[in-house]
């Protein structure tokens, strides 16, 4: 089996000395189209990680897996980017960069971006709003249900059955 390659974390000013250069390289925002439309890097492509034509993206993004990809994703605070270059490493790429900070720290050390918005800074939405009050729950007509799968199983679980029951089944 094919060792992994190594995932080098730069700096948002290594970034921009790689991408003034040129050549054999291409920066990934692996955020959702709705964000990488209203800001990226120069030059950026788009491959959200968290849709599972992340692989196709890729490849139709960078068929080459010696091919310099650069990827980033908003901030310090987020795990898209090193979760994007993890994939990759796995896809057979071994030439990844990983830009510590994201959008984040690009626009901190000063560098343009692109976008419909790029100057805007957007304040994360972390609330759901809910008026403060106490809420029942019919346990009769609610579930939550997840599937997932791993190299030799499916799973499906579901929970909130009548009288508490759950249900596991695996294929």
């Amino acid at each position: 089996m094919e060792r992994a390659a190594p995932i080098r974390k730069m700096s948002a000013e290594q970034v921009f000395v790689l991408l003034e250069r040129g050549g054999d390289v291409t920066p990934i925002d692996t955020l959702p189209s709705e964000w990488y439309e209203k800001r990226r890097l120069p030059g950026a492509k788009n491959a959200c990680v968290y849709e599972v034509t992340f692989p196709d993206q890729i490849e139709a993004i960078a068929p080459d897996r010696d091919h310099n990809i650069v990827v980033y994703g908003s901030s310090f605070h987020s795990y898209d980017a090193a979760v994007a270059a993890e994939k990759l490493s796995r896809l057979g790429y071994r030439r990844i960069y990983l830009l510590e900070g994201g959008v984040e720290a690009w626009r901190a050390a000063g560098y343009p971006l692109e976008g419909t918005e790029p100057e805007k800074i957007d304040e994360p939405d972390m609330t759901i709003p809910l008026e403060d009050r106490d809420y029942s729950v019919d346990v009769s007509k609610s579930s939550i249900e997840w599937t997932g799968r791993n190299a030799t199983t499916s799973i499906w679980v579901r929970s909130g059955c009548p009288r508490g029951n759950s249900a596991y089944e695996t294929a």
